[in-house]
């Protein structure tokens, strides 16, 4: 698959434009919309105008369906990475479908910037949380990664995928499904991703 081909020539089927401003798309969608566009992918500075226009051209390349697609595969993706959880076939059709790391890596920093002099819009801020798997979830759909802690025994991890909006509220003490309490005793733990790649913290829940 080539990265700045558009979607006719990616065998999909080419959709809407997107008429959105750019402060309606999310960090991930920004990402998606110049890792398509005809951004250089140099790592040098590039005038705010210059990366608003090319997040445009993106976004309008693939169409809103499919930003949002591969927008929500993304972050699918980076969740699992956080905690060493990629399942090989997810990790097959993300290079099939971002086969420049690096490109894609600088894309994100670009789209990180530009959340400076555009921030989010009530849209934008809306689908933050839109994350999906590219095939086979390691929580098979129940939202809970049961695994083995040396100090705590038998655990379940809350899926980084299906759970990334509880994940966030638990994290940052807003959550109303649970109190967060020490990573001790018998718990439900949950891991909050992060967009960096560093090691997340886990977390025990009491539900």
């Amino acid at each position: 698959m080539k990265p700045h081909a558009r979607p006719a020539e990616q065998g999909v089927s080419p959709l809407e434009p997107v008429s959105a401003r750019v402060a309606d798309l999310t960090l991930a969608e920004r990402t998606v919309a110049l890792y398509v566009s005809d951004m250089p992918s140099a790592r040098r500075r590039f005038p705010a105008d210059q990366v608003r226009a090319w997040i445009v051209q993106g976004a309008e390349r693939l169409g809103e369906q499919e930003l949002r697609r591969w927008a929500a595969f993304e972050r699918g993706h980076q969740a699992l990475t956080s905690f060493g959880l990629v399942p090989e076939e997810v990790q097959r059709r993300h290079e099939e479908r971002f086969p420049k790391a690096k490109r894609l890596d600088w894309a994100g920093q670009q789209a990180s910037n530009s959340h400076a002099y555009v921030p989010l819009s009530d849209a934008g801020r809306a689908r933050v949380f839109d994350t999906e798997v590219d095939g086979p979830c390691p929580c098979r759909g129940t939202g809970s990664i049961g695994f083995y802690d040396w100090e705590d025994g038998e655990v379940d991890l809350m899926c980084p995928v299906h759970c990334a909006a509880e994940i966030h509220a638990m994290r940052w003490g807003s959550s109303s499904g649970g109190r967060v309490l020490s990573s001790s005793g018998p718990a439900t733990s949950t891991g909050a991703s992060t967009t960096s790649g560093d090691a997340a913290q886990v977390w025990a829940v009491e539900s």
